[in-house]
């Protein structure tokens, strides 16, 4: 099956279904960091199912397996489902649920394709991004084929993958002038 990947930015009439979807994701992100915060952690790593791992910049504490190790002695952790602090742990983390994710924001849009978008051995999934500066824009990238049959939504406008990624450098460039900014003052 041929696959081709649209750009889409919201417009004014996709804003309520792009800010309930934005809405969901603070609300996990809110829910992460709480746990984080209940286990005396630093940070957490997303994944497709939840939260995939926990930060801890001091070494892992009992209940957990390291994953990985940064130079700076901070480490990825899991729960080390072993133990029945692990299972503890691994059965919080899973109470956060999954990350709401891009397919989420597209079903919003009547997006519902009657296949999942696949060519060869790669699958295409949706994704949804809101770039903050210089003011924010959201954008939906739907992996189309030609059978799809999707009209399309009012609140979505066809544009070109350019316009993105202009987008994202004008955002990448900001920030970079900010943080030069803050490192020499």
């Amino acid at each position: 099956m041929s696959v081709f990947v649209t750009t889409y930015e919201v417009n004014e009439a996709g804003m309520p279904l792009i800010e309930q979807h934005n809405a969901a994701v603070a609300a996990w992100k809110k829910k992460g960091w709480a746990l984080v915060d209940e286990l005396g952690a630093d940070g957490f790593q997303p994944g497709w199912g939840g939260i995939r791992a926990i930060l801890f910049k001091e070494g892992a504490p009992t209940g957990w397996r390291v994953l990985e190790r940064d130079p700076r002695g901070a480490v990825r952790c899991v729960p080390r489902k072993t133990s029945k602090a692990g299972k503890e742990l691994a059965k919080r983390l899973g109470e956060v649920g999954p990350m709401p994710r891009g397919e989420d924001a597209a079903a919003l849009f009547g997006w519902a394709p009657p296949e999942m978008a696949s060519c060869g051995n790669k699958i295409y999934f949706p994704t949804a991004q809101t770039i903050e500066l210089p003011s924010p824009r959201h954008f939906i990238r739907l992996p189309r084929f030609p059978k799809d049959n999707w009209p399309g939504h009012e609140g979505l406008n066809e544009l070109p993958e350019s316009e993105l990624m202009r987008a994202i450098e004008a955002h990448n460039a900001l920030v970079r002038e900010h943080n030069d900014k803050a490192v020499t003052h």
